[in-house]
């Protein structure tokens, strides 16, 4: 409730007691979704380093415990915040991995999330067609399942790329 509140103090101050707590139950599960918590209290305040330090040390956790869907999530998270430090080959890379262990573990909805973010990095190096047939992947997704919310993103971002890629005919 406090991220959505913009409540950053507290926020950080229950992250910080929630991942407290499962260290001390030495739960590597528990510490990992802990520090996804932390991650996206420190990503939705643009602390970009703090928040992949966070899910880093989450993903590593994941891995150890066998946890596919959350190094998914946690690869997931790495490629954005790669990408808004403008390291586009890593943010490739991590939205690459986070994609083919969604598919791996059947989750359609993070292989579309991963697939719309990994449209966006490729729209920035200017690969326009791969990030074109990414985007009518996911607007699909959203219209078959009745997220008109993201099927309208998706569009606005397919305009975007249509025009970056100097294919608008107007």
């Amino acid at each position: 409730i406090e991220c959505e509140l913009g409540d950053w103090d507290n926020a950080m101050m229950h992250c910080s007691e929630l991942r407290t707590l499962a260290e001390a139950t030495k739960d590597a599960e528990s510490v990992a979704a802990a520090l996804m918590s932390q991650g996206r209290a420190e990503r939705a305040q643009n602390h970009w380093h703090e928040a992949l330090e966070c899910y880093l040390k989450a993903n590593e956790l994941f891995m150890e415990v066998g946890n596919r869907a959350g190094v998914c999530a946690a690869s997931r998270s790495m490629g954005i915040i790669y990408g808004n430090l403008g390291d586009h080959a890593a943010s490739t890379r991590c939205l690459e991995t986070s994609l083919s262990m969604a598919t791996a573990i059947g989750d359609r909805e993070s292989e579309v999330k991963a697939l719309g973010n990994l449209a966006i990095v490729y729209d920035l190096e200017g690969r326009f067609e791969e990030s074109e047939k990414a985007g009518k992947t996911c607007l699909e997704y959203f219209l078959d399942t009745g997220d008109f919310s993201s099927a309208a993103k998706t569009s606005l971002n397919l305009g975007i790329v249509t025009l970056a890629g100097g294919r608008f005919a107007g």
